[in-house]
């Protein structure tokens, strides 16, 4: 009660010295430690303690103590050193807010109208924090009006997030000189990040696009480029509205879905497919490089492969035939003119080239046959021709055998599938009406020799007659 009634009276003969216009050479302020400070019971706003636990000076802002430093205190409360101003107290700073407890430093409420709460490096390109849609601004702020001001000179940029959806949004903006309000109304530049991990680049992307990238009209050289260690990798829309996927350096592979058993899968019915060609108007439409190379068919097993390729057919004219190799060895050609197919006969790709022995009479053991095939037949369409196990018994060079299984429909797996070459059997016939042919000339010369015969031997009888 003593130190109270001390503490008033000091605090009357200041009061009374300055009313009086008496500047006293010193005044002392009550001293009391901090459980005696906060006892007090009559406090009034602008008292003015000094605390001997925390050694610093204390005054009531009508609601709580506030404290500030001493510079004969070393190390504690705020400290002018210069033009340096610094505490070392441990409690929380501040700005606007006289309780600060979710940070070190705490700034509450803005600029005017503005979202700007605080701005650092003002002197230069500095940047600012906005809140609200809380906002990092580079070289930008909003004054008091909420008008977006540069800084410096220079470009500006934003980095906000919104707090309704949870995306967050990058801009940047043209250049212009310090406190200037121009080329803000359109961003340069945009990326969304929205709360779902989607991205969007130039857009404010989308709910179901894991990353969303437009084009832009200066973006001439690819809309997405992947840097390797020396090439870049290109994904482009252009502004023709077209989609390139292109590979980083001449002779580059662009590979799709390797992984086993991945699928590719292009169009949706009425799509058409170009290799090297720019404008396909076909399903599949293949247009051959410079050194004719066609399509092949490649075994993945012991790699032999065939190949049809348009070949120059006739260079008096330019048509091409479709000519077929097997391990890059001519097999054969479909001629343009008719579709008839040529297989290989010249003489320089044979050797150990012999006659046909005589054939006709394996001929007469063939027997030709009409039947239906099971597999695709639903008219039960009959066809001529020949049994292949019955036509090896006597021209096993005509019937082919695959000698691995083949799954055939209707008749299940075939472990050794027969099939017939019927282009030999032209061969064959000709040998047969060959041997025919040599037949019908013995036959006719012994029929004119028997004419001959019959002829001398009527005139034998009619010289006989005469005598």
């Amino acid at each position: 009660m003593k130190k109270i009634a001390a503490v008033w009276l000091v605090s009357m003969v200041y009061a009374s010295t300055f009313a009086q216009g008496v500047f006293p050479d010193r005044v002392t302020i009550p001293k009391m430690s901090t459980v005696t400070k906060n006892a007090l019971s009559n406090k009034t706003e602008g008292m003015m303690v000094y605390d001997s636990d925390l050694k610093q000076f204390s005054y009531w802002t009508g609601q709580l103590w506030a404290n500030f430093g001493s510079t004969a205190a070393s190390g504690t409360g705020w400290q002018l050193i210069g033009n340096d101003l610094s505490t070392t107290n441990a409690g929380n700073v501040g700005v606007g807010i006289s309780v600060p407890t979710r940070g070190k430093f705490e700034v509450f409420g803005a600029l005017g109208n503005g979202p700007t709460s605080a701005v650092f490096g003002s002197d230069g390109t500095g940047v600012s924090l906005q809140r609200n849609w809380p906002t990092i601004g580079f070289n930008q702020y909003r004054d008091g009006s909420n008008v977006q001001r540069r800084i410096g000179e220079g470009y500006a940029a934003t980095q906000f997030f919104d707090p309704n959806t949870g995306a967050m949004f990058i801009n940047t903006f043209g250049t212009g000189v310090a406190n200037s309000t121009s080329s803000f109304s359109v961003p340069t530049g945009i990326f969304t990040l929205l709360s779902n991990g989607n991205i969007g680049v130039r857009n404010g992307g989308s709910s179901n696009t894991g990353m969303w990238i437009s084009r832009g009209a200066a973006n001439t050289n690819g809309s997405l480029v992947v840097t390797g260690s020396t090439h870049n990798s290109h994904f482009h829309y252009d502004i023709g509205e077209e989609t390139y996927i292109r590979a980083g350096k001449n002779n580059g592979r662009v590979v799709l879905n390797d992984i086993p058993g991945g699928n590719v899968v292009m169009g949706n019915g009425n799509g058409k497919l170009g290799i090297n060609s720019g404008d396909p108007q076909y399903t599949l439409e293949v247009r051959q490089a410079a050194n004719n190379t066609g399509i092949v068919l490649i075994n993945g097993t012991n790699f032999n492969n065939w190949e049809l390729r348009s070949e120059v057919y006739s260079t008096d004219n330019g048509t091409d035939c479709l000519m077929a190799f097997y391990n890059r060895s001519t097999k054969g050609w479909m001629r343009p003119t008719d579709g008839g197919w040529s297989e290989n006969s010249d003489r320089r790709l044979k050797k150990n080239i012999q006659n046909l022995e005589s054939v006709l009479g394996q001929i007469m053991r063939l027997r030709p046959a009409r039947y239906q095939m099971i597999n695709n037949n639903p008219n039960s369409t009959e066809s001529i021709g020949f049994i292949a196990q019955e036509l090896k018994e006597v021209f096993p060079e005509m019937v082919e055998v695959i000698t691995v299984p083949i799954k055939n429909e209707g008749a299940g797996e075939i472990a050794d599938l027969h099939g017939v070459d019927y282009s030999h059997l032209s061969v064959v016939a000709i040998k047969a009406i060959q041997e025919q042919q040599g037949l019908i000339e013995k036959l006719q010369k012994q029929n004119e020799e028997l004419i001959q015969s019959y002829a001398q031997l009527m005139k034998d009888v009619e010289i006989l007659k005469k005598k």
